[in-house]
C-alpha cells in the first residue's frame, strides 16, 4: 500500500509530465511545426463550399447511431414483453421481474 507521501509524488510526477507535453504541442504549434503528410493546400479556397446546409445535413447523418436504436428496440421489446408477462398467465418467476399488478 502506498503512503501518503508516494502518492502525492506521483501525482505531481504525473502533473509535471502532462504540463510539459502541453507545453511541447504550444510550442510546436507555435513554430508551425506540421505533420509531414499534412496538407499543403491552404484551406480558406475550401470554405466557401461548406454551407450551413452542409454542415446540417452532416450532422444529421453523423447523429445516427445505430448501438442507441439497437438499444431502444430492445427497450421496447422488453416493455411489451413485460405487458404481455401481465396480462397472460405467466410464471411466477416472469409475475415478479414484471412487478405488481
Amino acid at each position: 500500500m502506498e503512503t501518503r507521501s508516494q502518492t502525492q509524488t506521483r501525482a505531481r510526477t504525473i502533473i509535471f509530465v502532462s504540463l510539459a507535453l502541453l507545453l511541447a504541442m504550444a510550442v510546436a504549434v507555435f513554430w508551425g511545426i506540421r505533420h509531414p503528410s499534412a496538407m499543403t493546400v491552404p484551406m480558406s479556397p475550401l470554405l466557401p463550399s461548406i454551407t450551413l446546409g452542409t454542415v446540417i445535413v452532416a450532422g444529421a447523418v453523423d447523429g445516427i447511431n445505430p448501438c442507441a436504436f439497437t438499444v431502444l428496440l430492445l427497450f421496447v421489446t422488453a416493455l411489451l414483453a413485460g405487458l404481455q408477462a401481465k396480462s397472460t398467465r405467466a410464471s411466477p418467476r416472469i409475475r415478479r421481474l414484471c412487478g405488481p399488478d
